[in-house]
């Protein structure tokens, strides 16, 4: 039996993205058993630089503890990270979830920049045991906005938890920093921007996230027209899960 479903919408936004290909690649890895497992996808760039897919079933070799499939992707041209996915722990204990969305940049902004994020969670008591709960990890945040692949905007920082008040019920959970803006100031971004999602799930239970990180450079050091940031059209998904 599968023990793992994962449904989710992503959106990733760049600026002045060339028309070409957009080469998706997406990971799930089972920590319990030691399975592993890599899909990769490429999507066309339209050339109104969108590219869009939807419905991808990626389908679950024998023997591996998840189901992983129906993955959509809309991507469109702004300097932003936007996504949202569902997924469901089908395991029989509490599983880690870590979700990853990284785009990589082109030219590099080198000087300071101003960043914001949001994030939104619906936990779901799908099992009707009235002890549905959502908890981030020790030391770490729920939603970590991030330049170059560290850390810069932390959202739901640990200790985090949630949980539903009844079966069949369901739990709503917000933060954000920088916005309307943005206006939290960070460091240089010189390769990507990106989010990653980091939490567990209790068994049987079902979360669906929203989250949005943006980037622009200090109004001091914006470049002069027509020297617009340009984001390359490459979006990356990792996502891993891992049993506790």
């Amino acid at each position: 039996m599968s023990m793992l479903r994962s449904l989710f919408l992503a959106s990733v936004g760049v600026a002045c993205a060339q028309v070409g290909l957009a080469a998706v690649s997406v990971q799930v890895t089972g920590m319990a058993n030691g399975l592993a497992r890599a899909d990769f996808l490429t999507v066309n760039v339209g050339a109104n630089n969108h590219f869009f897919a939807q419905n991808l079933d990626l389908g679950s070799p024998v023997g591996s503890p998840w189901l992983h499939e129906d993955l959509s992707i809309d991507s469109a041209v702004d300097p932003f990270v936007s996504h949202g996915f569902s997924v469901q722990n089908l395991a029989p204990t509490p599983t880690v979830f870590t979700f990853n969305t990284v785009v990589p940049i082109a030219p590099s902004l080198a000087g300071g920049t101003l960043v914001g994020g949001s994030i939104a969670i619906t936990l779901l008591d799908a099992n009707f045991d009235g002890v549905a709960g959502l908890a981030s990890m020790p030391g770490a945040p729920v939603y970590s906005g991030e330049i170059d692949g560290f850390s810069t905007l932390p959202l739901l920082s640990s200790p985090f938890s949630m949980s539903v008040a009844f079966a069949g019920g369901v739990a709503v959970a917000s933060d954000s920093v920088g916005l309307p803006g943005p206006t939290h100031p960070a460091g240089p971004a010189l390769s990507t921007i990106g989010i990653t999602h980091t939490f567990v799930l209790s068994p049987g239970d079902r979360a669906t996230f929203n989250s949005f990180f943006v980037i622009e450079a200090s109004p001091a050091i914006i470049p002069e027209p027509g020297m617009s940031v340009m984001f390359g059209g490459l979006l990356g998904f990792v996502f891993t899960n891992r049993r506790g």
